[in-house]
């Protein structure tokens, strides 16, 4: 049987709240009843001592173990409050009946009731806040970077009529008329190798037997399941070689679009700014992520399409087509590779980390202000196969950036952090920009190793010639890089005015 162990850390909270509750309460007092303001300050240390008895009472000084929960603290908070409130109001009735020539004012119950809730709710949402952002649920988990080719288990066998009827049946009322249509159009249902599911538990994924599908449907919208990466690399592990997964889900666009259309002008961008804030800030933010989840058990998430996506991408998967019926968007994709190495504390900071291409092809760690919804950076393949390039070398409608993003970057916000990357000798002022993976493959060999032998720079030769193509984005940086070599110190200096005069004169911003 485990010891009973107090909180003292907690205990020590409440008598401070209480002295600061007796400290109010005496300061009112003296201004408005100088005459019993005695009695005042010995009513309220006897109600700090019931206070403390009836928390002992209700296990709010109990030290916890194991399993942590927020709400379940709320509730104690909340009893005991209640029976305290209860208590007192039967002690302010008889002690008024009793004494009919001072009557103690009620008033002081009330406030000093109100003053000590508010302030151990706040010490448990801190505190709770606190502990869940020290705590990680699991360890990493890394997967091997490949596997041995891996194919169907089974022979393919069509399915019967009535078990066909049945299955098309139960994707109609779980999707509707339009994602029948679509998986009828994109995936074969009349096989047995194909697997529909309507969960959000991991659990009956990790049931599917390894290798006994090529394809698996889940229709529960993503936004009712807590973990999807597992769930996603779940299913990575399940399917053979290209094997095929369709998710489905409500996309944060959407949701965007019902609320400036429902709501009066002004009015519906206050409300979906709240509904921003609880729906997409809490579930990210440091100290509020596992209270989010702790009050919501992960229903009515919201999600971007390109955080889907990203997702997908990010856990192994192609996105092969994407689809929107009613108020849904769903994703047909295939397994590719091995997932990511999963990580317990996903970063959705303002503030993120980019792996980039620098001297000598090392990864140099670029540090930005997030312009783009979360994982965006792992489809930067997709979307330049699906939208290409246009003027100046940027994605085109590039719809990975948010609202806020566009605006950081028009004024330059999002490039200050790479002061940092600079200071610490990774880049310089003046110089080529690091770039992604994908971006690299793109240039010319030639431009490739005039790159990568000399540092990156955070204002780059663009801002000089403004190029529009891809060709003569080349011919700008490899003209910079060559001037460079033979002259290092007049060349940084001279672009550097050259750049300042087309940023502040010219108009030249970031897009």
């Amino acid at each position: 049987m485990n010891k009973f162990r107090f909180n003292k850390a907690k205990i020590v909270a409440d008598i401070i709240f209480w002295l600061i509750t007796a400290f109010v309460v005496w300061s009112y007092r003296v201004m408005t009843d100088k005459i019993y303001v005695n009695e005042y300050v010995i009513m309220l240390i006897c109600m700090m001592f019931v206070w403390l008895l009836l928390s002992l009472v209700t296990g709010r000084y109990k030290k916890e173990y194991g399993r942590y929960s927020f709400v379940k603290r709320v509730c104690r908070l909340m009893v005991t409050t209640l029976v305290f409130a209860l208590l007192s109001a039967f002690f302010v009735i008889k002690y008024t009946h009793n004494n009919c020539t001072h009557t103690m004012a009620g008033d002081v119950f009330f406030w000093a009731i109100v003053i000590v809730g508010i302030l151990c709710f706040i010490y448990e949402f801190v505190s709770s806040a606190y502990r869940y952002a020290q705590d990680i649920d699991n360890e990493p988990q890394s997967y091997s970077p490949s596997r041995e080719p891996q194919t169907l288990c089974v022979e393919k066998e069509t399915l019967s009529e009535s078990e066909y009827n049945g299955l098309l049946h139960g994707i109609k009322e779980n999707i509707g008329e339009d994602g029948l249509n679509f998986l009828k159009q994109n995936v074969d249902l009349t096989v047995n190798t194909t697997k529909c599911l309507s969960t959000s538990s991991l659990f009956n994924f990790q049931s599917l037997r390894v290798n006994r599908y090529d394809t698996i449907v889940n229709l529960m919208p993503l936004n009712t399941i807590r973990g999807i990466n597992k769930l996603f690399c779940t299913a990575n592990s399940k399917l053979p070689d290209n094997g095929r997964f369709f998710c489905c889900f409500t996309p944060q666009e959407i949701i965007k679009k019902e609320i400036f259309s429902r709501y009066p002008r002004v009015i519906n961008r206050l409300v979906y700014a709240a509904y921003f804030l609880y729906r997409r800030v809490f579930p990210r933010m440091f100290f509020s992520r596992r209270l989010y989840f702790d009050f919501t058990k992960g229903k009515k998430r919201v999600f971007s399409k390109t955080e889907i996506l990203g997702r997908l991408y990010y856990c192994g998967f192609a996105v092969d087509e994407v689809f929107e019926f009613g108020r849904m968007v769903g994703v047909l994709s295939h397994r590719v590779k091995q997932p990511e190495p999963q990580s317990p504390r996903k970063i959705y900071g303002v503030m993120i980390r980019l792996p980039r291409i620098g001297k000598d092809y090392n990864i140099v760690y670029v540090y930005k202000m997030r312009t783009m919804h979360p994982y965006a950076e792992y489809i930067q393949q997709y979307v330049y196969e699906k939208k290409g390039l246009q003027e100046g070398g940027k994605f085109a409608d590039d719809e990975r950036i948010t609202t806020i993003g566009k605006f950081l970057r028009k004024y330059w916000l999002d490039e200050l952090p790479m002061l940092f990357n600079v200071i610490r000798g990774d880049m310089k002022l003046i110089g080529v920009r690091p770039l992604s993976r994908q971006y690299f493959s793109i240039y010319p060999e030639e431009v490739q190793l005039l790159r990568t032998r000399f540092l990156p720079g955070m204002f780059p030769p663009f801002y000089v010639d403004m190029p529009k193509t891809k060709d003569e984005i080349f011919a700008s940086e490899k003209r910079y890089l060559e001037q460079y070599a033979a002259h290092p110190v007049k060349t940084d200096f001279k672009y550097f005015f050259l750049i300042l005069r087309n940023i502040f004169f010219r108009k030249a911003r970031s897009h």
